[in-house]
C-alpha cells in the first residue's frame, strides 16, 4: 500500500486513515493478533494540542481528495456517497 504518507502541509494528522482506506480495496488484510500501540488523545498529543488549524485542515483536504479517487474504485464505487459523508 506503500506505506504511511504524510498529508497536509505539517505533522501529518490522519495519515493512520488513510491507510485504514486504503486497505479497504485489497483483497485480503493480514490480521495480527497481538497488542498494537495506539495513542490515546491527550493533552500533550500534538494533534490535540495543536493550534496550527491550516496544519489540521490541509491534512483533512488531503485525505478527502485522496479518498474520494479510493472511493471511486469498483469495489467501493456502489457506496461512494455513503462513505464520503461517513469520512467528512
Amino acid at each position: 500500500m506503500g506505506g504511511i504518507k504524510k498529508l497536509g502541509d505539517s505533522f501529518g494528522p490522519c495519515s493512520d486513515n488513510l491507510l485504514v482506506i486504503r486497505a479497504g480495496v485489497l483483497k485480503k488484510v493480514i490480521f495480527v493478533d497481538a497488542p498494537s500501540v495506539f495513542f490515546f488523545r491527550h493533552d500533550e498529543s500534538i494533534s490535540f494540542a495543536s493550534a496550527d488549524i491550516h496544519a489540521l485542515s490541509s491534512a483533512h483536504e488531503e485525505l478527502l481528495l485522496e479518498s474520494v479517487e479510493i472511493f471511486k474504485c469498483e469495489e467501493l464505487v456502489e457506496d461512494f456517497c455513503s462513505n464520503l459523508l461517513l469520512l467528512t
